[in-house]
């Protein structure tokens, strides 16, 4: 008796771990694998600059050399450098020689202190004009590894316009115009503040980032456009391209005027909750700025409707992991 309800016990063990793995094989079919939905985005058509491959395997190059200096600066004797550069503080070459190796350091804190040295070395008039653009070089890349885009293009322009065949300096040229590019996100319905908010977003952008141009598509108008007797197995491709169309209403024009400008951009819509949505589209997108029109917490109007414009604003700028930029419209 005692080995027959053993037995019987291990089939229901087994019953129940064949239920649990089917349990799981049924929610891994689900999709339910704890990955976040991923937001469908089309791409704009506009004409993009390739590298040259030369420049290609120089840029390449020039990243490995950088990342070895790094990881080779742990073992590079830094007080043996820092003693010549305090005994002889009138001389520009021990600066230079102690601001070269601090700035190769992975330390914010001595990549900081290597700036400052070569900035001072900016205003010493005995410097000759070989020695001068070693230091503006190492600015450039000093700047750039401290993430200060527009000043380590400033001295890499210097570096260029007096040697112009310098061939490190164009690669590095475009290893920052390659870094430096950003990704805008802006919210467009059909009120007013959207066309605020595009200005802004023209005014921001540089020639080589992108935008994304998002709308919300109020769920109840798509549902209340779609004919009566539609079939079920139908229901699905026609919302979204319902959805599609509302937001082609809405995008049109500054979709033209993106291509018209040759600006990167792409666009999305969904009708899901715009919090949720917009957020999602800046992780999927590593996005770095959100603009957004403002609205009073009286305005209804809109695809935002179930959102009021003041409210989306406040969220983003509460929970968005980027930068978010609010355009309210001008009185004058």
């Amino acid at each position: 008796c005692s080995n027959n309800n053993n037995n019987n016990n291990n089939n229901n063990n087994n019953n129940n771990n064949n239920n649990s793995n089917n349990n799981n094989n049924n929610n891994n079919d689900d999709g339910v694998d704890g990955e976040e939905k991923k937001i469908m985005i089309h791409k704009g058509e506009v004409s993009e600059k390739l590298m040259p491959e030369e420049m290609k395997k120089l840029v390449k190059h020039l990243k490995l050399q950088l990342k070895t200096e790094e990881e080779m600066s742990e073992n590079e004797d830094f007080e043996s450098l820092k003693k010549d550069y305090l005994h002889h503080l009138d001389e520009s070459m021990p600066r230079l020689k102690y601001a070269g190796m601090l700035i190769r350091s992975k330390l914010y804190k001595h990549k900081s202190k290597g700036a400052k040295l070569l900035y001072e070395l900016t205003e010493n008039e005995d410097i000759d004009d070989d020695t001068m653009m070693i230091v503006y070089y190492y600015l450039a890349i000093v700047n750039y590894k401290l993430g200060l885009y527009s000043e380590s293009e400033r001295f890499s322009r210097i570096v260029l316009e007096k040697e112009p065949n310098n061939r490190q300096a164009k690669a590095f040229k475009f290893l920052l115009k390659e870094r430096s590019k950003r990704k805008y996100i802006v919210v467009l319905d059909e009120t007013e503040g959207s066309d605020y908010a595009f200005n802004r977003s023209l005014e921001m952008i540089k020639e080589d980032d992108e935008l994304i141009l998002v709308t919300h598509i109020d769920h109840n108008k798509v549902v209340e456009s779609l004919p009566q007797d539609v079939n079920e197995y139908a229901i699905y491709s026609l919302k979204k391209k319902r959805e599609e169309e509302l937001a082609e209403t809405v995008q049109l024009k500054y979709r033209r005027i993106c291509a018209q400008r040759n600006i990167h951009y792409k666009y999305s819509c969904d009708t899901e909750d715009p919090r949720d949505f917009i957020v999602s589209i800046v992780k999927q997108e590593k996005v770095d700025t959100i603009i957004v029109p403002y609205g009073p917490p009286q305005e209804k109007r809109g695809f935002f409707s179930r959102i009021t414009l003041s409210n989306l604003s406040d969220y983003l700028a509460q929970n968005a992991p980027c930068s978010v930029v609010i355009v309210k419209k001008e009185e004058n």
